[in-house]
């Protein structure tokens, strides 16, 4: 499917570019992930709850703070938070949990100074990334749509923005929550959107929309929208092949930005 240019990627990529051209002199400020994350439980399978633990250290001789922090399971970010300050030579602790994660391994990314707002000796030292290894357990939720189709209001959006609304179902035995559940919006093949819901309790629906602004730079006609839910594989499901909505098909005198 295509996938346009990944948050993690561009979030490193601008920390970088925000370090060049900078004068040679030292600044004091050097934040880093240090050490590895670790895991309760320290082997999960695909069927737990999992807590990773991590530390942001001050490796610069000034005192920093806060220090915002994302956590990407692959490319998608699915945690983030703001340390207190911290002193020269001391860590934090910080943490996110995942669960009903697939089986296999996946490649988790912690990202300290997200936002960029601090100006660093070293921007390189920022992001830390690990493979978590999932053991296999037999699935216990499905995500789906429902209703299974898009709506658009107003259902003829010929000249004006349009509010796209769908509702994210969690189907499971024993009323198990999905937790980090993220959704790309799509028109045609160009995503314009992306939203991540904390959690789903098990039996539940969330109901989530996504605001279409009309522009005039945009492209007039019709457009094809659609939604793919958990687009990485990153929950462990009964079923993966029902995460996409089908087409919701319609025409509009303007473009549309998301």
């Amino acid at each position: 499917m295509p996938r346009a240019a990944t948050l993690l990627s561009i979030a490193i990529l601008a920390l970088f570019f925000a370090s060049c051209g900078k004068k040679a002199e030292k600044l004091g400020v050097d934040v880093a992930i240090t050490g590895t994350p670790t895991l309760t439980p320290t082997a999960p399978t695909s069927d737990d709850t999992i807590t990773v633990q991590f530390s942001i250290g001050n490796i610069g001789t000034k005192s920093v703070g806060p220090v915002a922090w994302t956590a990407y399971f692959e490319d998608d970010p699915i945690a983030t938070g703001t340390t207190a300050a911290i002193d020269p030579g001391m860590s934090v602790t910080g943490s996110f949990t995942l669960g009903n994660v697939q089986s296999g391994s996946h490649n988790i990314t912690v990202l300290a100074d997200s936002d960029g707002a601090l100006r660093e000796d070293n921007e390189a030292n920022n992001a830390f990334t690990f493979v978590l290894p999932i053991i296999f357990a037999a699935p216990r939720l499905d995500l789906d749509f429902n209703p299974t189709t898009l709506t658009v209001t107003p259902s003829s959006p010929m000249s004006s923005n349009a509010t796209i609304t769908f509702g994210i179902r969690n189907t499971s035995a024993g009323s198990v929550a999905a937790n980090n559940v993220h959704w790309h919006i799509f028109d045609g093949s160009v995503e314009i959107g992306s939203n991540t819901i904390a959690s789903i309790p098990g039996n539940t629906t969330a109901a989530q929309s996504f605001n279409l602004v009309g522009t005039p730079g945009g492209t007039p006609g019709f457009h094809s929208i659609t939604v793919v839910v958990d687009p990485s594989s990153a929950i462990h499901e009964t079923d993966e092949g029902n995460n996409t909505t089908p087409p919701l098909t319609f025409n509009t005198a303007f473009g549309f930005a998301g």
